[in-house]
């Protein structure tokens, strides 16, 4: 049987950027009339996470961050006591520092409102281990707080890398300034 050899990827520095440019632009939501209209209001993300991803076999712990964009919809009316369906996704690019980087995608769903909501979320991420292309999934329960601008995430990571298929957990703190600039710019508006 002939032995199978990694595909060494030569582009790391330009994915990371690509993936960096994609995020930001990834930050399109539908207008308010058109989502209120389907029940939900639309709220943005541009979020930067951060916090330890522990291996199990053998004990390793790695700083890890996202940094991501797209949309969070949360339920209409907004009423404090409203709980709802919440959904949305996000592009992104994922760092651990044991020499992991990825893309990512990441639809999640969800109950809550836009005080809180506790989601579920899958990340695919295509990316490269120490160069060698590396394919892998996380899957999180994440709580998200006032407005979706604070975050907490647990999750399981797995990627299929050089030396096959490795495990971790995260443990993710993220800030998403995103909604606190578009509730100025709103208020802005209101002013004219």
């Amino acid at each position: 049987m002939a032995e199978s050899t990694p595909h060494h990827c030569s582009h790391g520095p330009l994915m990371r950027a690509t993936g960096a440019l994609v995020a930001i632009l990834a930050v399109t939501a539908p207008g308010h009339a058109a989502a209120e209209e389907f029940g939900w209001s639309p709220l943005p993300v541009a979020r930067f996470a951060a916090g330890p991803s522990i291996f199990l076999d053998p004990s390793e712990v790695y700083f890890a961050a996202d940094i991501t964009a797209g949309v969070h919809f949360v339920p209409e009316p907004i009423k404090e006591d409203t709980f709802g369906l919440v959904w949305g996704g996000d592009l992104g690019f994922t760092y651990e520092a044991r020499g992991y980087s990825a893309f990512s995608t990441a639809p999640h769903v969800g109950i809550g409102n836009r005080w809180f909501s506790l989601l579920y979320q899958s990340r695919f991420l295509v990316g490269s281990l120490n160069d060698v292309t590396a394919i892998g999934m996380r899957n999180s329960g994440a709580a998200h707080f006032l407005l979706d601008m604070g975050t907490v995430e647990v999750g399981h990571q797995f990627v299929g890398g050089p030396s096959g298929l490795e495990h971790d957990v995260r443990v993710l703190v993220g800030v998403n300034p995103a909604p606190l600039v578009l509730l100025l710019i709103q208020g802005t508006e209101k002013q004219r």
